[in-house]
């Protein structure tokens, strides 16, 4: 028989938001991160988000709106990094 454990949404969050600091550090230090599953983590916490009375929900909302920023941080970041990849094979190639 598995058990399961179950997290609160709050603590799936918490989880959510260390993930993407710590790919935002990593991209800093020029490692390569896989964000493919980034996009199913958020979707399912929203879902769960949704179901939570409303009072409980809005406290969440602060959380949410960094994680948000947090993730445009990371895009930005890894486009930078594949644009200088890019730029970095471009000139291999030249030469």
């Amino acid at each position: 028989m598995i058990n399961t454990i179950s997290i609160s949404p709050e603590q799936e969050l918490e989880a959510l938001n260390t993930a993407i600091t710590d790919a935002i550090s990593k991209v800093r230090e020029g490692i390569y991160v896989s964000i493919n599953h980034l996009e199913s983590w958020c979707d399912r916490i929203c879902k769960s988000i949704l179901e939570l009375p409303l009072n409980d929900s809005k406290r969440m909302a602060s959380k949410l709106e960094n994680i948000v920023n947090d993730l445009d941080i990371l895009k930005d970041l890894i486009l930078k990094q594949l644009t200088a990849m890019k730029y970095k094979n471009s000139k291999i190639k030249s030469v």
